[in-house]
């Protein structure tokens, strides 16, 4: 089960996927196609422009539209993504 400030956020398994496999690595950029290995269970014939699109449907169901410096799910232009646990 996925919360943003106590209130549940309804993710697909994909999305859910995404999303652990970005928790379990915390402050490692992970690639495109690290995450596509993870994240999808036929990461064959889906290209990295699958994961920009997930990681961005992600970010706007967890309230970190447009990729905010600060945010969670951080860009990390030329090389993947990158997840920051919030302080505390």
């Amino acid at each position: 089960e996925v919360t943003v400030g106590g209130a549940a956020v309804s993710l697909t398994p994909t999305e859910f996927r995404l999303l652990a496999a970005l928790i379990r690595h915390p402050g490692q950029i992970l690639t495109p196609d690290q995450l596509l290995k993870l994240a999808w269970n036929d990461p064959l014939g889906i290209g990295p422009d699958r994961v920009k699109f997930g990681v961005m449907r992600l970010r706007r169901k967890l309230g970190q539209e447009n990729g905010q410096p600060g945010a969670a799910i951080e860009a990390v232009r030329g090389f993947g993504y990158r997840y920051s646990p919030p302080p505390g």
